[in-house]
């Protein structure tokens, strides 16, 4: 059950001086309370103040305890924090990142964890088997540790720093995701991450699949999506229920809202719309990369050409007149010029490029889980309908398990009856085929036999001849 700030009771406001009992006051205090009230009168001025500092101590230890029982709840509430510290590069092509976990999970065997270091490669290999092994939780991509520009690298560190942390606290402050425990082997194992494989007979399990798809396509997004049917987009509400003529249109927006009344519609509408929403992401990144790398360009040209302007003052301060001091200023002008066009390029290639990549990974984030959800109401319908057919299928042994004794003697005599014919005619076929062998082996004998015969006769016949 869901609790929201409507059910908390605000009956009781602490910070109002209000006669009503205390939660968890006994029936003496309340007795002692309406004494005190009715002795608090202007003709006894010392009794009422020592009736004061009796109701004001009782009013300070029900605080007491109510600051007890938060801290009580506080410190139930499971709690796990990755803080970054530093993040550095090795080398061209892995990325280190050091940080602490503080947590007050039993299921750890220490409380805080300094320095620990993980690579890039095994932060991608957590964002993975999270996602396939809760593919009911929006779990987003670690954000990329590298980038395409050509600017300083110490503005890209501070971004990836920003993003890794909010990527870690994502992670954390999820009720599911922070108990997994891949994530405690994560912070504890000495030795390079390597998750294990959930695999069934051999096969990967259809929210790994969904996750390799969104994560290797390159036709665009939400290419995992495949609706049949068109779905029209979600209905502007206007915020005057009546049109420049009068009427309402709540019944036409009515109508059109019933036509995605479905789940699997519902789906479909916030698929397309996901795919409208984040086409130009990508498009917008690469022009601003693009944009950064010519501002660049453009630095160079302007310092080379900075740079020429100052050498040719230099030369003609020596001829009288003002044109080489006035070249030397054009070419200090040049190079503050590069030196501006020089910020704008290194902030036009980090923040907008790295944030523009890391929201279109979100939204393709977002997609997949929208796609696994999708699996998951697809196989509660296809449980509910082979549940129906196994109900059906108790209905009809409940009902056809009537056994009538007579009926069932009968049965069993014809039963026994035909298995006993059928055995003795296959009997009898069998000793007739073996008959048959007989017969044709006897024929086979007497031929044999008669040309022996025969064969004597001819050699005696020719032996009496000679």
């Amino acid at each position: 059950m869901n609790f929201t700030s409507d059910d908390i009771d605000n009956t009781i406001d602490p910070f109002k001086d209000q006669n009503q009992p205390h939660a968890n006051s006994t029936q003496q205090d309340v007795n002692n309370n309406q004494q005190i009230d009715e002795n608090n009168t202007e003709e006894n001025v010392g009794i009422q103040q020592n009736s004061g500092d009796k109701q004001q101590s009782m009013n300070v230890k029900p605080s007491k305890t109510g600051e007890n029982s938060e801290m009580e709840r506080n410190s139930l509430v499971s709690k796990l924090i990755l803080t970054l510290k530093d993040s550095y590069s090795k080398n061209t092509a892995v990325r280190m990142y050091r940080f602490d976990v503080f947590t007050n999970l039993i299921s750890y065997k220490r409380r805080k964890y300094v320095n620990i270091e993980r690579n890039h490669t095994e932060f991608e290999r957590l964002a993975k088997h999270l996602a396939v092994t809760y593919p009911q939780c929006l779990v987003l991509s670690f954000p990329s540790g590298t980038t395409k520009s050509s600017v300083i690298h110490h503005e890209n560190d501070g971004v990836i720093r920003d993003l890794v942390q909010s990527w870690m606290n994502w992670v954390t402050s999820h009720p599911i995701l922070q108990k997994d425990y891949e994530l405690r082997k994560f912070v504890e194992a000495p030795f390079i991450f390597n998750p294990a494989i959930v695999s069934f007979n051999g096969e990967k399990a259809r929210a790994e699949i969904e996750y390799e798809n969104f994560s290797e396509s390159k036709l665009g997004f939400f290419t995992g999506w495949s609706g049949k049917r068109k779905v029209k987009s979600s209905p502007i509400v206007d915020s005057d229920p009546k049109g420049s003529n009068g009427q309402n249109k709540n019944k036409n927006s009515g109508k059109q809202k019933l036509e995605v009344a479905t789940i699997d519609q519902r789906f479909e509408l916030a698929g397309i719309e996901f795919e409208q929403l984040s086409e130009p992401l990508l498009k917008a990144r690469d022009a601003t990369l693009k944009l950064a790398q010519q501002h660049v360009a453009f630095v160079r040209a302007t310092s080379d050409l900075a740079t020429q302007f100052i050498a040719l003052g230099h030369l003609e301060s020596n001829v009288k007149g003002t044109l080489g001091n006035s070249m030397i200023k054009l070419g200090k002008v040049q190079k503050n010029v590069s030196d501006t066009i020089a910020s704008i390029a290194i902030f036009e290639g980090t923040f907008p490029t790295f944030y523009l990549e890391t929201l279109s990974r979100n939204n393709t984030d977002i997609q997949r889980s929208l796609v696994n959800r999708k699996n998951v109401f697809k196989d509660y319908d296809d449980s509910k309908q082979v549940l129906e057919k196994k109900k059906q299928a108790i209905t009809v042994l409940r009902s056809s398990s009537t056994i009538i004794p007579k009926t069932f003697r009968s049965n069993r005599q014809g039963l026994i009856f035909q298995m006993l014919k059928s055995w003795a005619l296959e009997q009898v076929r069998l000793e007739r085929q073996v008959l048959e062998e007989y017969k044709t082996s006897l024929k086979y004998t007497q031929i044999l036999v008669s040309g022996k015969a025969t064969a004597d006769k001819n050699s005696k016949a020719i032996s009496t001849s000679k």
